[in-house]
């Protein structure tokens, strides 16, 4: 799948600690959203939660598909993609090492649970920006 991120956007999610997901919750019809860490591989984003494959919004995404994101004032429609290659996975441990050093939760962004549940953020469109 192509990757849409913009230079900008890729820069914000870079700095930003955390950013706001919400896969699409079909009971409801809405966006169930969560505070989550990221980071930014070779122009894809990243997440992962600290109870993996386990936690309620990453079954969510993998059933629904999709969802929404919002970071810094833009908000986009999303694709969420599962990742199970573990040189990729490897990589992005590297990246979360450099962005969360430091950080208490740093040790639970490692684990072999939050490893396995490990999603690309595919954008699909712009749904709002931040006006300047």
């Amino acid at each position: 799948m192509k990757n849409n991120w913009s230079k900008e956007e890729l820069q914000e999610i870079s700095k930003a600690e955390e950013f706001y997901i919400g896969p699409a919750n079909e009971s409801e019809n809405k966006n169930s959203i969560i505070r989550i860490c990221s980071v930014v591989l070779n122009g894809s984003v990243y997440v992962r939660g600290n109870k993996g494959r386990r936690s309620h919004w990453y079954q969510t995404a993998v059933i629904r598909g999709s969802g929404r994101i919002s970071i810094a004032g833009l908000t986009r429609d999303v694709i969420f993609e599962a990742i199970d290659k573990n040189s990729v996975i490897e990589q992005i441990d590297e990246e979360y090492k450099k962005k969360y050093q430091g950080h208490g939760y740093l040790n639970w962004l490692l684990s072999e649970s939050a490893r396995s549940g490990t999603l690309k953020i595919v954008p699909k469109k712009v749904v709002r920006t931040r006006e300047d």
